[in-house]
Order: C-alpha cells, then sequence, then structure tokens
C-alpha cells in the first residue's frame, strides 16, 4: 500500500538521480561530448537527453497505472462490502 512520505522519498531520488548525472558530466567530461566535433560522440551525447526524458515517462506511466489499479481493487472492494451489507438488511 502507498504511505505518507511516499511522494517525499520518490522527489529525493530524482533529486539524486539529477545531482548525479551533473557530477559525473562535471568530472568525466560529459559536457565536451558536443565540443569535440566527434560526429559519434554528438550523436551519442544527442540519443543520451531524450532517452533520459523517455525513461523519466515510461517510471511515471508505470507508477501512475499501478496507482490506478490499486484504486480499482479498493473500489471493488468497497462496493463489494456495501453491497452485502445491503442485502442482509
Amino acid at each position: 500500500m502507498h504511505y505518507e512520505g511516499e511522494n517525499v522519498i520518490k522527489v529525493a531520488g530524482l533529486v539524486y538521480f539529477m545531482l548525479f548525472c551533473y557530477l559525473y558530466d562535471y568530472f568525466f567530461g560529459g559536457y565536451k561530448l558536443f565540443e569535440s566535433g566527434d560526429p559519434i560522440q554528438i550523436e551519442l551525447g544527442a540519443a543520451l537527453i531524450p532517452s533520459v526524458f523517455m525513461f523519466g515517462i515510461s517510471e511515471a506511466n508505470r507508477l501512475n497505472e499501478a496507482k490506478i489499479k490499486d484504486l480499482e481493487e479498493r473500489l471493488s472492494k468497497l462496493e463489494n462490502t456495501s453491497g452485502g451489507a445491503r442485502d442482509e438488511e
């Protein structure tokens, strides 16, 4: 199930991931992919940016689908419990 601090943990994880990517680019020269002029490195750098966004979108989609499924299950349980109480009356 879900608990109150779940969103805080997700945001903290996203911030740590962004910080890691920034530090990786800074220390290992990721920004030089675009300055070198090598076509393979430029294509690699250009492909890296959309792939990170696509991963984020697919991860958000997966989490939202899981939440919808959980809510549908809870709704069906509530409908089943309220329907059973009406039959007994």
